[in-house]
């Protein structure tokens, strides 16, 4: 790896900064990853997915059949949301339900289960490259040419990924780069976790107002406060907090917070 010391220490400082971050802050968590990332590698847009592997895939025979192996995105996040983002992205998404996949998260997908960094020109060639919908379609009416990826299993059916883009004006990723990302992805693998517990991904999926009551849940605040501040009556707030424990399979918040604590630290699946 080509990793100057001064790369390792403000890498290092990320790693340490997420980890004070409260579990109940995961939203401020992935945004101050985006910033930093952003800054020390270098990025006009940094994003981040979710993504679970089905056992079963509509419209395949296998899962053996589908060109992501099962793989779906179920959240994705940017450092710029703008309106053509989420029309790309969802875009993007009827293509993966009807198995059409860009060269580029194809080959990402392949090595699914370790941590990993690729610059785009490891997996695609120019040709294959300058003729895909996800470059013509997808990042050039953004004004993005360049793009470096990197992967984290959290385990066995969960990933997170991680990509950086860069404009026309801007150099292409290097090596040097490359490696920081994958040194980042390595690092943190309680910062992975904790992504994947707040989105839904590591246990059965949560409805957007099940996540805002899971976040305040893992505050001091009480179920009257927390309707409060989401503006719901106290029994909606209880079915929800119902729901949420249900979901964890546990019995109170204590509980919660001893599960979110015990994976958040270990990385090991719920």
């Amino acid at each position: 790896m080509d990793i100057r010391d001064e790369d390792l220490r403000a890498i290092a400082r990320v790693w340490h900064e997420l980890a004070e971050i409260p579990a109940a802050q995961s939203d401020e968590a992935l945004i101050h990853c985006f910033a930093q990332l952003a800054r020390i590698i270098g990025a006009s847009n940094v994003f981040w997915v979710g993504a679970a592997r089905a056992t079963e895939v509509a419209g395949a025979t296998e899962v053996t059949d589908d060109r992501l192996r099962g793989w779906r995105p179920r959240a994705v996040r940017h450092l710029h949301r703008d309106s053509m983002r989420d029309r790309i992205v969802a875009d993007l998404q009827r293509q993966f339900k009807a198995n059409t996949v860009d060269p580029q998260t194809q080959a990402l997908v392949t090595g699914a289960g370790t941590t990993r960094a690729f610059l785009r020109r490891q997996l695609v060639d120019n040709e294959t490259w300058e003729s895909s919908w996800i470059l013509n379609e997808g990042m050039r009416p953004l004004g993005i040419e360049h793009r470096l990826v990197g992967a984290h299993a959290v385990d066995p059916r969960v990933e997170t990924y991680i990509g950086l883009d860069r404009g026309p004006r801007e150099q292409p990723f290097a090596e040097r780069e490359r490696d920081l990302l994958y040194l980042f992805l390595l690092g943190c693998p309680g910062f992975h976790r904790e992504q994947a517990l707040a989105h839904g991904l590591a246990q059965p999926s949560l409805t957007a107002r099940e996540r805002e009551v899971l976040h305040l849940l893992l505050t001091d605040l009480s179920e009257r406060e927390i309707g409060e501040a989401l503006g719901l009556t106290w029994r909606t707030t209880h079915q929800y907090v119902v729901a949420v424990l249900k979901k964890f399979g546990v019995k109170g918040r204590l509980g919660l917070m001893a599960h979110w604590l015990r994976h958040r630290s270990n990385g090991a699946p719920p």
